[in-house]
């Protein structure tokens, strides 16, 4: 149940301004694609985050220049977005190296636009990040000896 419902109340349209608003400022990774899997927004997470330029538009387009060609397969973006499965796949990272994340997609038919909000988000290396981790405790605690 909404809040709205909740107490009673008719729900009224959010601002557009508002969500753009919390776009700028959230962190988060989102991409909005096109229906022919062009990117057409980057949140400011999402350009800190991948190789993308917001100032040059075509930086923006097509998904597949993110996306590692061995990860593609062969339904190409299609298949990473339209699946309905959280796919880890290698992206281009800002630097240029690539790292591994799982997209999140969720469509967006509002207006007839088509497309999909993809939600990047990046993998962790735990393991080995506790491997080393774990070899520093313990050179550490050997040389403290």
């Amino acid at each position: 149940m909404s809040a709205s419902a909740a107490h009673g109340t008719q729900p009224t349209s959010f601002p557009r301004a508002l969500l753009d608003a919390v776009f700028r400022r959230s962190t988060e990774a989102v991409l909005v694609i096109d229906a022919d899997g062009c990117v057409v927004y980057a949140s400011p997470g999402a350009e800190a985050l991948l190789a993308i330029d917001g100032s040059d538009e075509a930086s923006r387009c097509p998904l597949t220049s993110l996306v590692h060609p061995g990860d593609l397969g062969d339904g190409g973006w299609k298949t990473l977005v339209l699946s309905g499965a959280a796919p880890a796949v290698r992206l281009r990272a800002s630097g240029g190296d690539w790292m591994t994340a799982t997209l999140l997609a969720e469509p967006m038919s509002e207006g007839g636009f088509g497309g999909r909000a993809l939600t990047v988000r990046r993998e962790l290396a735990v393991a080995s990040d506790e491997q080393t981790m774990l070899a520093h405790c313990s050179s550490q605690r050997h040389t403290t000896r």
